[in-house]
């Protein structure tokens, strides 16, 4: 059985980390982007990611992070 995003979202931290294979890629995607950022998750600030962007991801830029994340400070 696959879980939806939007019961991810609604489980514990401890859930997420051992149903995560359950989501279908798409969800994986969101459930990575959402996350991004999070308090000792990511082990990068953002400045830095974009300073340094790994490999394929130098289109990423401030101003494309504030219209995929409109409610968060960037």
């Amino acid at each position: 059985m696959s879980l939806t995003i939007d019961e991810f979202r609604g489980l514990t931290q401890k859930e997420k980390e051992l149903r995560y294979s359950e989501l279908s890629s798409h969800d994986k995607f969101i459930a990575r982007c959402e996350d991004w950022g999070a308090t000792g998750n990511s082990g990068i600030s953002t400045e830095k990611f974009l300073k340094y962007p790994p490999k394929g991801w130098e289109f990423i830029t401030k101003d494309f992070l504030r219209k995929l994340f409109p409610n968060e400070e960037i």
